[in-house]
């Protein structure tokens, strides 16, 4: 059994759950970046440096999940 404790008064249980879920599925995908393997070796001296980093790992992450939601079949395959 599981407490979910929400203020969306607007949403039914069910989109509620769904919504948490998705969480999880968004925290698995940022788990690479937030590993100690990518933050220890890397050494940026200047703040432009480490968005610029941050920048290119998002859309990494963004392009493996757009890869996995093609693999999965999301858009009918690939025509």
């Amino acid at each position: 059994m599981i407490v979910l404790a929400s203020n969306a008064l607007d949403k039914s249980d069910g989109e509620i759950a769904l919504a948490y879920v998705g969480q999880f599925v968004v925290e698995c995908s940022f788990k690479a970046l937030k590993s100690p393997q990518v933050a220890s070796v890397i050494y940026l001296k200047t703040p432009r440096r480490i968005g610029v980093l941050s920048m290119v790992l998002v859309f990494a992450l963004l392009v493996c999940a757009l890869i996995e939601y093609l693999v999965a079949g999301g858009v009918g395959g690939f025509s």
